[in-house]
Parts: C-alpha cells; sequence; structure tokens
C-alpha cells in the first residue's frame, strides 16, 4: 500500500469517529427511515442488518458500514483502500450471505 494511500484511509477513519460511531441500531435504523433511505425494508430488518454487521465484519470495515448508513455519506473509496482487499471483500461476502440468512 502506497503511504498516500494509507494516510488518506487513516484521515477517513479519524474523520468517521463522531456521533455516527455512537449510534445505536435502533437510532441509525429511525433516522435512516426518517430520511427514507430504506425504502420497503423494515425497521426491524434494518436493526438484523445491524445486528450481523455487529458480528462478521472487523472494527475498521463496521466503522464505515455504520458510518455510510447513519449519515447517508457513500464510503465505498474509502472501504476499497482497506487492506488487504481480500480480507474486505470475504468479510462483505459473509455478510452478505449472513443477511440472507438471518434477515429475511
Amino acid at each position: 500500500m502506497r503511504v498516500g494511500s494509507l494516510a488518506m484511509t487513516c484521515a477517513g477513519l479519524v474523520a468517521l469517529t463522531g456521533p455516527a460511531l455512537a449510534q445505536d441500531a435502533a437510532t441509525t435504523c429511525a433516522k435512516m427511515q426518517a430520511e427514507d433511505r430504506i425504502g420497503a425494508v423494515s425497521v426491524a430488518q434494518c436493526q438484523c442488518w445491524y445486528s450481523v454487521a455487529e458480528q462478521v465484519v472487523d472494527d475498521d470495515i463496521r466503522t464505515l458500514i455504520f458510518d455510510a448508513w447513519y449519515t447517508g455519506r457513500d464510503n465505498m473509496a474509502l472501504m476499497e483502500q482497506l487492506r488487504p482487499r481480500a480480507r474486505v471483500r470475504r468479510q462483505l461476502n459473509a455478510m452478505a450471505q449472513a443477511l440472507d440468512k438471518y434477515c429475511q
């Protein structure tokens, strides 16, 4: 990884340590619903997603996911900079499988 990419990723994660990380599933899902960002997904299903993310992915990935859910910010560019990339891909795939299994 280039030093500039690492610095940008670290800076992005540090910038996310505000109120978004202090929110729980109920607060985050209610905010997403109030802002009409969860569509036809129920709040209960959203809370299931939150629980799966808490259990399946590492802290750095979880930080970006929860921030995106709470703020509506697109964190994919930051997520793509996390290393090792295979770890990120593997965990996101595991999360998708767990969502299909537990959050229907």
